[in-house]
């Protein structure tokens, strides 16, 4: 199978987990939404703390090619074009079941 296509503009980003990681263990209710994702039965994380569980999420992500790594840390990551395609198909279910808009703040943009 061949490598997952990078785009440029806001799927090319790049992704970087160290600055969410102190924000996240700050916030109890963000921490909580992370605990939550990383031991889901998709990640599987066994980790307890913030940038274990974020880790684990960004492998899991990379490994469903929603992200490319970049750098030799594996810390610093590249969107693909997958993100793309998932927010069509929200944008999709949205309109077709009369489901109300959602505003997303640049904060919520800032971690993925």
């Amino acid at each position: 199978m061949p490598p997952p296509r990078v785009l440029g503009g806001t799927m090319g980003r790049l992704a970087r987990a160290t600055p969410h990681s102190r924000s996240i263990q700050d916030s109890h209710a963000q921490f909580q939404l992370l605990k939550e994702i990383a031991h889901s039965s998709m990640v599987k994380s066994k980790s307890s703390d913030g940038k274990g569980m974020i880790r684990s999420v960004m492998a899991w992500l990379t490994e469903m090619e929603y992200f490319v790594p970049t750098g030799v840390g594996g810390m610093q990551h590249v969107a693909t074009g997958k993100w793309s395609w998932l927010y069509d198909v929200m944008s999709f279910i949205r309109s077709h079941e009369d489901l109300p808009d959602v505003t997303v703040s640049d904060d919520q943009i800032g971690l993925l």
